[in-house]
């Protein structure tokens, strides 16, 4: 480390400027992939919420539940429960 300081501390401002411009573009980038593989976490839980409140919503109407217990137990709206109805034949 002492010997990066040494380095750093050499460079004349025109190499010192090409390097903290250097590390910059870095960092941005970093900070973009960073943030693009938070987001991406973040919609594919969300994703799989959907698709199991899905699968909860068609197994309560085979079952005979109420749309109006469905909505309660899932916080689907009326109108996707008719949907999955429909799409179920129930």
């Amino acid at each position: 480390m002492e010997d990066r300081i040494k380095e750093l501390e050499s460079f004349t401002p025109k190499d010192r400027k090409q390097y903290e411009e250097s590390l910059k573009e870095y960092r941005d980038y970093y900070n973009t992939i960073a943030t693009a593989e938070k987001e991406a976490r973040e919609e594919g839980r969300e994703e799989g919420k959907e698709e199991r409140n899905i699968e909860i919503v068609e197994k309560a109407i085979i079952e005979g539940f109420d749309d109006q217990v469905i909505q309660k137990l899932t916080g689907s709206t009326i109108e996707q429960i008719d949907e999955l109805r429909r799409k179920l034949g129930k």
